[in-house]
């Protein structure tokens, strides 16, 4: 793929949006669509057309097409393959609603200057309407030991501890009595986005997962300090997903 050149910024937890002069290889400055990029980090909102009720969420596609997305929602999307013709985007979708289903659909839509513009449809669902904006957070580097550390998510009622070491292994457990033993892997050390691969054991059960996770750097002073985190997104391929903002 094509590389970018300039960006926006933003995530809907860390609610700075900073524009740039010039999207991320697209016409406004990059002479044409030729080549154009759908890998980053985005943020944005996801709208059903028929209810109009909106609700924040956030992306991930990494160099290689594969793409994550968790609505504020509940439902968590697996982008398969993003591929572009010109400014066009689209790719084949799994939607896990967060009842243990999956519903095939696809994603079809347009790069922008501010990031990217798109519809999904899912069988015998209403469709969506994609807004996102691209997070400059995607231009920085990847790194292993970046990742090393001890990591909390917690929520009214989840809570998931992992520790990474800077190889990018990491172990962990959550509230549910389930453990986690995995590997973080570079996919582009270019850019801010990890693949990861663990397996999760409940009680006798163990399943692979597999997702995209970035990292957010710490920012902000005082008051207005914000910690670095890991957005850590994963599925199982059958219905089951782990999506958890470490901290």
């Amino acid at each position: 793929m094509e590389r970018r050149k300039a960006a926006l910024s933003a995530l809907f937890l860390v609610t700075t949006l900073a524009v740039a002069g010039c999207g991320h290889d697209h016409y406004y400055c990059c002479g044409g669509p030729s080549g154009a990029d759908p890998s980053g980090i985005y943020e944005g909102s996801l709208t059903d057309t028929v209810t109009q009720q909106s609700t924040p969420a956030v992306a991930v596609i990494d160099e290689n097409g594969d793409g994550r997305m968790m609505a504020q929602s509940g439902s968590y999307y697996r982008f398969n393959q993003v591929n572009t013709s010109g400014y066009n985007v689209f790719s084949n979708v799994l939607v896990f609603p967060g009842n243990g289903s999956i519903i095939q659909g696809s994603l079809n839509g347009v790069l922008t200057q501010a990031g990217l513009s798109a519809t999904i449809k899912a069988s015998g669902s209403d469709t969506q309407s994609l807004s996102l904006n691209f997070d400059n957070n995607y231009f920085l580097s990847s790194s292993l030991p970046t990742l090393a550390g001890s990591w909390t998510y917690t929520s009214s009622s989840f809570t998931l501890n992992l520790s990474i070491q800077s190889s990018g292994a990491f172990t962990g457990t959550d509230s549910n009595n389930c453990s986690y033993s995995g590997y973080f892997n570079l996919v582009d050390p270019q850019y801010n986005a990890y693949s990861e691969n663990f397996t999760l054991s409940c009680g006798t059960a163990s399943t692979s997962y597999f997702g995209l996770s970035y990292f957010i750097p710490a920012a902000g002073t005082g008051s207005n300090a914000t910690p670095a985190m890991i957005n850590f997104l994963a599925d199982d391929n059958n219905g089951h997903f782990v999506s958890a903002l470490l901290q």
